[in-house]
């Protein structure tokens, strides 16, 4: 939807010795030069107006630096991180879970909580 058109993208998640949490990397090309600021400000206006976006439930919008497991241990968050490559005129976005508080069991009950309009 933000590119116009239809775009390829590499996903390669990550296998890592931790006892929780996920994070993957996608790779796309840009179709011009770019910075992570602009990136992030486009990820941020595409979640706000994606169906069911909850600010609080998707926090850090801004470089891949900051999408680590560590910052969202042990929250029901998730952190999205974006640069550009420029040697690779590529667009990197790397996201990070904690896949225990963001399984199956909690995706019900945040479901649960937007059916009824309460709040977490």
């Amino acid at each position: 939807r933000v590119a116009g058109e239809e775009v390829t993208i590499t996903f390669a998640p990550h296998l890592m010795p931790i006892k929780r949490g996920l994070i993957t990397s996608c790779y796309a090309r840009a179709t011009r030069a770019t910075e992570a600021a602009e990136l992030s400000a486009a990820a941020e206006r595409f979640y706000q107006a994606g169906p069911g976006f909850d600010g609080d439930r998707v926090v850090g919008v801004g470089s891949v630096d900051e999408a680590s497991v560590a910052s969202i241990w042990g929250t029901p968050l998730a952190r999205v991180g974006f640069a550009y490559d420029a040697r690779t005129e590529g667009v990197v976005a790397v996201g990070a879970l904690d896949n225990l508080l963001k399984g199956a069991a909690s995706q019900a009950l945040e479901n649960m909580l937007a059916m009824t309009g309460a709040t977490s």
